[in-house]
């Protein structure tokens, strides 16, 4: 999951670089690959870490979080990378993916690192 998640990060970064076709095709199929891999492995982890009872109530925050932060950061960031432009948003969501994992819990619950 941290793999897949590095991967989408720097292809998602890549976006703002002045690449040849086939480079760019690279890239977005990375960035799909680890994104895809990513919020499939997120899913999961959010069954395995809710009790049962509310396993319901905890994939509806994360689906509401995911959407909030899907209108949020490309809206954001339009304001802030406007020179660069779509390739900027797509950038900025790169880099906000890297920080995140970088900022991420080292450990699940006392056990195995993540």
């Amino acid at each position: 999951t941290l793999l897949s998640a590095l991967l989408s990060g720097l292809g998602m970064l890549t976006f703002v670089l002045d690449l040849p076709l086939w480079a760019l095709a690279l890239s977005i199929a990375a960035a799909g690959f680890g994104l895809g891999i990513t919020l499939t492995s997120s899913v999961a982890l959010t069954m395995m870490i809710a009790p049962v009872a509310v396993r319901g109530t905890a994939l509806s925050l994360r689906l509401t979080a995911n959407r909030l932060a899907q209108f949020s950061i490309p809206l954001a960031a339009g304001a802030v990378v406007a020179p660069l432009g779509a390739a900027g948003v797509f950038g900025l969501c790169g880099a906000t993916l890297l920080g995140v994992l970088a900022g991420r819990p080292r450990r699940f619950g006392g056990g195995a690192p993540l």
